[in-house]
């Protein structure tokens, strides 16, 4: 009975733990000839596969900053940030407010120089963030 009872709650643990992760996945393409997928996020690790300039690659994780944990072909590993070039989203990412505080509801979202995707990306910022807006411009 006890046997049971600690099976049901660790299965329990672990759905709502799973609920409480973010989903997340970019797509990338890959700017280098001959870019090592490897094993884990640096060059000791092993060579996974070697991927051609163009391959696209799901980025599903950035939090590194330099190596990202990528997706290809069904395989997974990590690719130095350098070779992997995101690409933008059509979607614009909100900010809940236009003046004074306001938060961020989506993850990922690109703080810019200005305000076009022309811009260069200044930060990156994640659901839940506090910003202090002092104007908005176009959408």
């Amino acid at each position: 009975m006890l046997r049971k009872f600690l099976r049901t709650l660790v299965c329990m643990l672990l759905v709502v733990s799973l609920l409480g992760m973010t989903a997340y996945a970019e797509t990338g393409k890959v700017t280098g000839s001959d870019v090592n997928l490897r094993s884990g996020p640096g060059t000791g690790y092993r060579v996974v596969d070697t991927l051609p300039a163009g391959a696209t690659v799901t980025v599903t994780d950035q939090s590194n900053g330099k190596w990202y944990a990528v997706s290809y072909n069904g395989k997974s590993g990590y690719m130095s940030a350098n070779y992997i070039r995101i690409e933008e989203e059509s979607y614009n990412a909100t900010v809940i407010s236009t003046s004074g505080t306001g938060y961020i509801s989506s993850d990922y979202v690109r703080f810019r120089s200005g305000p076009s995707s022309n811009n260069s990306v200044i930060a990156t910022y994640n659901r839940g963030k506090e910003l202090n807006i002092t104007g908005t411009s176009g959408g």
